[in-house]
């Protein structure tokens, strides 16, 4: 194991972010689900959607009331090896199947969109660069990502991979294109869930990860 697995790997096992419906915390239950297991239908039919890549996906667990009544091929991604296993034996299908990734390493495997849910906030700057330099080789056409909303104007702050900030993308050190094609009012109304075409956030991503290599 790495570095990031080895951190992952224990808070999956010793369900540090407490979730008491699953091991991936309590954002993932589903009532904090429940605008996203709505809206994701419909904009997967309005994008031609037919290859989704959720990455961190988890333990699947409000995934597995949406994903088979979806006319797609999933792919869930998880940097914690067992749960990836347990996932496969549990929930794999034609259809449905789930591999090891550690994003800051990659490949990210092609697909239609990377929707990666609750994951950048809990990453250091560089790692986060890692990712984004990772998605920017992919093959993949849409990005759907989390970031806070800011009621209360809070600046971005460099953690330790593993730990936990507010985050706001569209703030220094980020400074994200606001010209996302969809928003989803996610995690009980404090975060969006906010999607760009690659093109369309390509030069803010270089952007950042230019900055992060300046400031190491």
């Amino acid at each position: 194991m790495n570095g990031n697995e080895t951190i992952f790997d224990r808070i999956y096992h010793t369900n540090e972010w407490q979730g008491t419906h699953s091991h991936s915390g309590p954002s993932s239950n589903m009532e904090r689900t429940q605008s996203l297991r709505d809206a994701l239908p419909g904009i997967i039919d309005k994008y031609s959607i037919k290859t989704f890549l959720d990455a961190p996906c988890g333990d699947f667990y409000w995934m597995k009331s949406l994903v088979p009544n979806l006319s797609i091929s999933y792919i869930g991604a998880d940097i914690v090896k067992d749960l990836v296993s347990a996932n496969q034996r549990a929930f794999g299908t034609e259809k449905i199947r789930f591999t090891h990734l550690d994003l800051t390493v990659g490949p990210i495997p092609a697909a239609d969109v990377l929707f990666c849910r609750d994951c950048l906030f809990h990453l250091s700057y560089i790692d986060i660069a890692l990712v984004l330099k990772n998605f920017l080789i992919s093959d993949c056409r849409f990005f759907m990502t989390t970031s806070h909303i800011n009621r209360n104007n809070f600046a971005n702050s460099d953690i330790e991979t593993g730990g936990w900030r507010w985050f706001d993308l569209f703030k220094t050190p980020f400074n994200f294109s606001e010209t996302y094609v969809e928003a989803i009012v996610d995690g009980g109304g404090d975060r969006l869930m906010c999607m760009w075409r690659m093109g369309d956030v390509k030069f803010s991503i270089e952007t950042y990860i230019n900055t992060i290599k300046g400031d190491a």
